[in-house]
């Protein structure tokens, strides 16, 4: 059996990304329509710290988070990144503590868009005044028509590929796990905790939610991610406390970075990619901040131009994000402090021994798997666009 659905915007992806965008063509008078593979609330493997990138649009267009979105401690101090040698950064950034889960869940509701969950995209097709959608819903097809379509998924998905099959051509992905423990550590509370060593692959990191451990750990395709994990947590047990026992919850899942490469994919006049799925992620492995902004700034282009495709409008409206992340990207504007602010006083207060230290160790980092701004050919190609043209556009 087959059902037909009709709107003005259809949104594919139940996270901060699809949220957003639903909430502004919501808000823009529009029938729209918000469908999500699994069943909401699921999990979704991510630290759960927001940052004031994030909470900045987060309280501009959804207001006060309810207290059973936050995990304890509700309140995050900063990142401390651990150097080979000793070295310790201690970024001094206010954020907040949640679950991914619930935030994702409590953000769908308040979209104010109809909500179809366990609903997977199988196909969809874009013509001069619609896009077609093909989708499975409780074993049954169901068939969506609609003005426009926002893309907020990942960006190994058939979306962005089906739109750019060279999308991911290069660039560089990691494959990550987060494993939950019921069990102490001898590290602070309320603090992003982050080991920048190649012996424990790209972005260790450990972090405390309510009475749980979290440990993530990253490795580079061809890397050993049990091996990495492995030599991780016997540091944490040696130097930490850490006695990990059967882990109560474990997610993985395979992330990529397109915005290292200054890579975007923003789709087309009447399908729009935002978030993840368009490449946004910034240095820190932060996706939040812009999926939230670029969901928004498609939701209100779908608002705006009426009848009109909206790809165009979307697309200008996106240029500052699109610059933002890809400063982020570059070495040199990271080490100043002007691509991430919060570094700035945090860096400046090095000696130019103690700098010259950790910039040898974040290459070093890099050679052995991490994921990190650096000085390679595309940087220097992102420099000279930005120099040449005053924009960092891909392709153009």
């Amino acid at each position: 059996m087959t059902e037909d659905l009709r709107c003005n915007v259809v949104v594919v992806g139940g996270g901060p990304a699809g949220a957003a965008a639903a909430k502004a063509a919501v808000a823009g008078g529009l029938d729209t329509v918000l469908l999500e593979a699994k069943h909401i609330p699921r999990p979704k493997p991510c630290s759960g710290y927001l940052f004031a990138e994030a909470l900045g649009p987060l309280g501009a267009h959804f207001g006060p988070m309810p207290d059973e979105v936050r995990a304890e401690p509700q309140r995050v101090g900063g990142v401390k990144v651990r150097l080979p040698g000793g070295a310790l950064l201690d970024v001094p950034v206010a954020g907040e503590n949640i679950w991914r889960e619930r935030f994702d869940a409590w953000l769908c509701a308040e979209s104010g868009a109809r909500v179809m969950d366990q609903t997977r995209l199988v196909d969809f097709a874009e013509w001069r005044d619609r896009v077609e959608l093909v989708c499975r819903r409780n074993g049954q097809e169901l068939r969506v028509n609609s003005r426009v379509m926002i893309a907020a998924v990942g960006c190994f998905t058939m979306v962005p590929l089906k739109l750019d099959p060279s999308f991911l051509a290069g660039v560089p992905m990691v494959n990550t796990t987060q494993q939950y423990f019921r069990t102490e550590i001898s590290l602070e509370p309320g603090y992003l905790h982050v080991f920048v060593s190649p012996e424990f692959g790209a972005y260790p990191a450990v972090y405390v939610k309510d009475d749980l451990v979290v440990t993530d750990t990253s490795v580079r395709p061809g890397k050993s991610l049990a091996d990495a994990r492995s030599a991780f947590q016997e540091m944490l047990s040696r130097e930490y406390g850490f006695r990990p026992a059967e882990p109560v919850m474990k997610l993985g899942c395979k992330v990529c970075f397109p915005s290292a490469m200054n890579r975007f994919c923003l789709g087309t006049d009447r399908v729009l990619v935002v978030g993840e799925a368009a490449g946004f992620a910034n240095s820190m492995g932060e996706g939040i901040s812009s999926a939230l902004a670029t969901g928004h700034l498609a939701g209100a282009a779908a608002a705006s131009s009426g009848a009109s495709a909206p790809g165009p409008l979307y697309r200008e409206s996106v240029r500052p994000e699109r610059a933002r992340t890809a400063k982020e990207w570059m070495l040199p504007a990271v080490m100043t402090g002007r691509a991430r602010p919060e570094l700035r006083e945090t860096l400046f207060k090095l000696s130019p021994l103690m700098m010259l230290k950790v910039t040898r160790g974040i290459l070093a980092w890099q050679a052995g798997g991490g994921v990190v701004p650096t000085l390679q050919k595309h940087s220097l190609e992102v420099m000279l666009r930005r120099l040449l043209n005053g924009d960092f556009d891909f392709r153009s």
